[in-house]
């Protein structure tokens, strides 16, 4: 390139999907453990479809799946790299980016149950080989992401029960 720090647009994993062949970036060998393993959590209950969701054909949980993917491998460098959920600065975005894969996990994928720091698994799997930092730091990241969804989804429960008492009210 002519100027050094010039963004040509080619994503690693853009450029991924083009030297192994495929046409949808979630398939690539750095992210598709994450799909599998996401999609593994939900028992049969859901699938992974390529592709742009059609009138005819509307996929809720493909678009899910890859904000789950996408924000668990944000979240997960991040942790590894010594930031924590917080409620100010970049602990807070990465608090919120966690808290938006939880809330499409439970709403949109039917995780009843915490089930962020499973798919874990599935960073490590796609990316612990090049990555080492990831197993080496395993147990801060999974104790992380169960404290933050246990937090999150208390939080949720309290603001339930209180938006379901000032209902009843009207």
């Amino acid at each position: 390139l002519p100027f050094k720090s010039v963004d040509d647009g080619r994503g690693l994993e853009r450029t991924s999907c083009v030297l192994q062949g495929l046409t949808d970036v979630y398939r690539v060998d750095s992210i598709w453990p994450i799909v599998e393993r996401t999609v593994a959590l939900g028992n049969g209950r859901f699938s992974y479809e390529s592709g742009p969701a059609t009138p005819q054909h509307r996929n809720t949980a493909t678009p899910a799946i890859r904000i789950i993917v996408d924000h668990i491998r944000t979240a997960s460098f991040c942790i590894v790299d010594g930031i924590l959920p917080g409620n100010s600065g970049r602990g807070y975005v990465l608090r919120r980016l966690i808290r938006r894969a939880i809330l499409k996990g439970q709403r949109v994928l039917g995780f009843e149950e915490p089930f962020f720091h499973l798919v874990f698994d599935g960073v490590v799997e796609a990316m612990g080989d090049h990555y080492t930092e990831l197993s080496e730091r395993r147990d801060v990241v999974v104790e992380t992401f169960q404290s933050e969804e246990r937090l999150f989804r208390r939080t949720l429960a309290q603001g339930s029960d209180l938006l379901d008492h000032d209902l009843q009210g009207l």
